[in-house]
C-alpha cells in the first residue's frame, strides 16, 4: 500500500504531464493547421488573381482588335479606300486571332465557352465584311448606312463582356479575401481558448507561441499590404477606363497620387512632341512650383535606365545630379518611368524627406505609372483610328459624314445656323495646265487659311472635290458672308508668297429655317453659289427666295 501510495503522485504527474504534451500536441497541431488553412486560402487567393488579371487583359485586347476592325470597315465606308479593307485583312484578322488564342491560353473551362461563343459571332462578322465591301464597291450610297449598322450589337457584346469579367474578378478576390479573413478569425479564437483553458501551457510554450505569433502577424502584414496593394491597382483599373482623355488619365494620376499619400510631393513629368523639354503634365497640391530640373527624357537617369530609381538623398554621392543643391535643401527621390508602347516617354517624380523611399509607395507609384502608360497608349491608338476615319486625309478638315453628325447635333439642341457653301474657281483648269500636285497644293493652302481665319467653333467640312462647306452656329446669313470675305481676303494674301499658282474660291451663303434639315439648306448655299459663279466667280453670294414660276437652276453649270 505504502508503494502504491508513492506511486500516487508520480502516477499524477505522469498523468498530468501526459496531458500536458497531449495538450501540448492537440495545440500545436490545431495552430499549425489553422495556418496552413490561412497560407491555403491566400494561394488560392493569389492563384485566383494570377488567373484573372491576364484574362482580362486578353479581353481588352480583343476589344482593342475588334475597336480597329470597326474603325477601318467605317473608313473604308466613308472614303471608299480599299487600304482599309487590305489592312483588315493582312493585319487585324490575324491580330484578333492571335488575341483569341492568348485569352483562350490563360482562361477557364467557363471563360473559354464564353470567349468561343464571341470568336464566333466575330467570325460570322468577318466574314461579311468583304460582302459588304463588295455591294459597298457596287451601290456605296444605298449600302453605307445598311453597313454601318454592323457594328453596334458586336460593340455592345464586347463591352458586357468586359464589364462581366471585371465584376467576376473583383468577385473572386473579395471572397479570397473573405475566406482568409474567416481562417484568421478561426485560428486566433482557437489559440485563445487553449490559452484560457490551459495557461500551464503558455510557460512550456512561450518560445512556440511567440514564433507561431509572429509568423502570424507577418502573414497578417503580409496579406493587409497584399489587399491594400490589390484593391488600389483594382481601384487605378476602374478609374483609368472612365478616362478618355490624355488630360482625363492625367488628371486621374494625380488624384490617385494623392489618394496614394496626401501629404507626399509628386509629379508627372512627360516629354514635348520634340522630346527636347519636360513639362508637367500634373502635380500634388504638396509638389508646389518646384520642378525636377532634368531638361529632357534623354537626360533623366529613370528613363535611361528604364526602371524605377530610389535615391536616398541628394546628398549621397550617387544621388542624381539633378536633386544636388535644391534650394529646398537635402532630399530623397523616387523615380518611375512613364512608358506609353514600349517608349519612355516622361517620369514620375515624387521627392521626399532624406531617407530610402518605402518600398510600399514605390510598388503604388510603379502600378500606377504602368496602368497609366497603358491607359494612355490604347487612347493614343484609337485617336488616331478615329482620327482617319473621321477626318479628309489631303487636308486636315473634317468628312462630309462628320459634318453631318455635327449639325445633327445642332438640330437636336434647336440651335439655328448659317452654311456657307464655297467652290475653288476653275479648278479643273488649275490641274490641267499645272499638274493635280498643284491643285492638291491649292487645296491643302486654302484649309490652312479657312483653320487660321475661323472660329474654333465654326464647322468646316471638305465636301468633295474642291467644294467645302462652313457651318456657322448661332449665326445669321450676313455674319456668314463676313466670314467668307475675311476667307477670301486671307486667301489672296497668303497666295502672295507665291508656293501656289493664283486661284480664286466663290462662295453661296445662307441660313437655316426651323425644322430644315441640313441638306435643304446645302441645296440654298449651292445655288447661291451658282449665282456668283455665273456672276463673275470670286464673290459671295447670299441666297434669296426663289419666286414663283422661276426654273429652278441647274447646279451642274459650276466650274
Amino acid at each position: 500500500m505504502r508503494h502504491i501510495a508513492r506511486l500516487g503522485p508520480t502516477i499524477v504527474r505522469a498523468t498530468v504531464l501526459s496531458a500536458l504534451i497531449l495538450l501540448g500536441g492537440v495545440f500545436t497541431y490545431s495552430t499549425r493547421q489553422a495556418y496552413r488553412q490561412i497560407v491555403v486560402v491566400h494561394e488560392q487567393g493569389e492563384t485566383v488573381t494570377r488567373r484573372l488579371y491576364p484574362f482580362v487583359t486578353r479581353v481588352h485586347e480583343i476589344a482593342t482588335m475588334a475597336k480597329a476592325i470597326a474603325n477601318d470597315e467605317r473608313g473604308f465606308l466613308i472614303h471608299g479606300d480599299e487600304e482599309f479593307a487590305a489592312e483588315i485583312r493582312r493585319v487585324r484578322v490575324p491580330r484578333l486571332k492571335l488575341a483569341f488564342a492568348n485569352a483562350k491560353n490563360v482562361a477557364s473551362f467557363e471563360q473559354q465557352a464564353r470567349l468561343d461563343e464571341l470568336e464566333s459571332e466575330i467570325a460570322d462578322w468577318i466574314e461579311k465584311l468583304e460582302e459588304e465591301f463588295q455591294l459597298f464597291r457596287a451601290h456605296p450610297e444605298s449600302s453605307r448606312t445598311m453597313s454601318f449598322e454592323t457594328t453596334r450589337p458586336l460593340r455592345k457584346r464586347y463591352e458586357e463582356l468586359i464589364r462581366e469579367e471585371i465584376q467576376r474578378g473583383n468577385s473572386a478576390v473579395e471572397d479570397a479575401a473573405g475566406r482568409l479573413d474567416g481562417a484568421l478569425r478561426a485560428s486566433r479564437q482557437s489559440f485563445m481558448a487553449v490559452m484560457l483553458l490551459w495557461v500551464t501551457l503558455v510557460v512550456v510554450s512561450v518560445p512556440a507561441s511567440i514564433w507561431i505569433m509572429r509568423a502570424l502577424r507577418r502573414e497578417e502584414i503580409d496579406r493587409a499590404a497584399h489587399a491594400v496593394r490589390a484593391k488600389f491597382e483594382n481601384q487605378i483599373v476602374r478609374g483609368l477606363e472612365m478616362s478618355e482623355t490624355e488630360e482625363a488619365i492625367f488628371t486621374f494620376m494625380g488624384r490617385a497620387m494623392i489618394t496614394e499619400d496626401p501629404d507626399a510631393p509628386a509629379e508627372v513629368l512627360v516629354a514635348d512632341s520634340s522630346r527636347a523639354h519636360f513639362l508637367r503634365a500634373i502635380g500634388t497640391p504638396a509638389a508646389g512650383t518646384e520642378l525636377c530640373e532634368a531638361p529632357n527624357p534623354d537626360a533623366c537617369p529613370a528613363i535611361r535606365a528604364g526602371a524605377t530609381l530610389r535615391f536616398d538623398s541628394s546628398e549621397s554621392l550617387d544621388a542624381c545630379q539633378y536633386l544636388v543643391g535644391r534650394p529646398s535643401g537635402p532630399c530623397s527621390a523616387l523615380c518611375v518611368p512613364l512608358t506609353i508602347m514600349g517608349r519612355s516617354v516622361g517620369v514620375l517624380h515624387a521627392p521626399g524627406a532624406p531617407g530610402l523611399p518605402p518600398i510600399e509607395r514605390a510598388h503604388s507609384l510603379e502600378t500606377l505609372s504602368r496602368k497609366a502608360g497603358e491607359r494612355l497608349g490604347a487612347v493614343r491608338s484609337l485617336q488616331r483610328s478615329e482620327l482617319r476615319a473621321t477626318t479628309d486625309p489631303l487636308t486636315g478638315l473634317i468628312n462630309r459624314r462628320s459634318l453631318e453628325e455635327q449639325v445633327h447635333d445642332l438640330q437636336l439642341s434647336r440651335r439655328s445656323y448659317a452654311v456657307a457653301f464655297a467652290d475653288v474657281d476653275h479648278f479643273k483648269k488649275l490641274n490641267d495646265t499645272f499638274g493635280h500636285p498643284m491643285g492638291d497644293r491649292a487645296l491643302r493652302l486654302f484649309a490652312r487659311v479657312i483653320t487660321s481665319t475661323l472660329r474654333d467653333e465654326d464647322i468646316s467640312c471638305r465636301y468633295g472635290g474642291e467644294e467645302f462647306v462652313f457651318v456657322f452656329p448661332d449665326a445669321r446669313a450676313d455674319a456668314a458672308r463676313l466670314a467668307a470675305e475675311r476667307l477670301r481676303e486671307a486667301l489672296a494674301f497668303s497666295l502672295d508668297s507665291g508656293s501656289v499658282s493664283d486661284f480664286t474660291v466663290s462662295f453661296g451663303v445662307t441660313e437655316s429655317a426651323d425644322g430644315e434639315d441640313l441638306a435643304s439648306v446645302v441645296e440654298r448655299a449651292d445655288a447661291a453659289l451658282l449665282e456668283a459663279k455665273q456672276a463673275g466667280r470670286d464673290r459671295v453670294v447670299i441666297s434669296s427666295p426663289p419666286e414663283k414660276g422661276e426654273a429652278p437652276l441647274d447646279l451642274s453649270e459650276r466650274q
